[in-house]
């Protein structure tokens, strides 16, 4: 077998600035779910790996295994493309999960059907997580 099993064949591997945090906020924020942190002798996260429904991300915090890797915050840029996620969303606009931080939207797209909650994570990266509310 080339791969774990369950396991995507495609899956983003983000950089960010404390593991602990990014943990904490995708729990939190987005409702994924922690499969594995791979500690360091001083405790810290140097590799994550987490789930919501079918998707799976992985991440590493800045200089981890001496990557010199940063953050799109950290690196003062917005990089072009962001995580578009389909599942099951809330329809209530209110929902606290979905509103954890100011940069976040809903935005109803009705000639494809689909609405879309979109936010941006504290390292800089952009998510949106869509429902078909009908098919076109």
């Amino acid at each position: 077998m080339f791969k774990p099993e369950n396991t995507p064949q495609l899956s983003p591997y983000f950089t960010v600035s404390n593991s602990d945090k990014s943990i904490e906020f995708y729990t939190k924020a987005f409702g994924f779910t922690l499969k594995d942190a791979i500690r360091n002798d001083q405790g810290v996260a140097e590799h994550v790996e987490m789930r919501m429904q079918d998707v799976f991300i992985m991440f590493a915090p800045e200089s981890a295994y001496g990557s010199t890797k940063k953050t799109p915050v950290n690196l003062g840029v917005t990089i072009p493309i962001n995580m578009y996620v389909y599942c099951e969303i809330p329809t209530n606009y209110t929902n606290k999960q979905w509103q954890r931080t100011q940069r976040a939207s809903w935005n109803l797209l009705t000639a494809s059907g689909v609405i879309v909650f979109a936010q941006t994570d504290p390292d800089g990266y952009e998510w949106s997580f869509a429902t078909m509310l009908r098919k076109h």
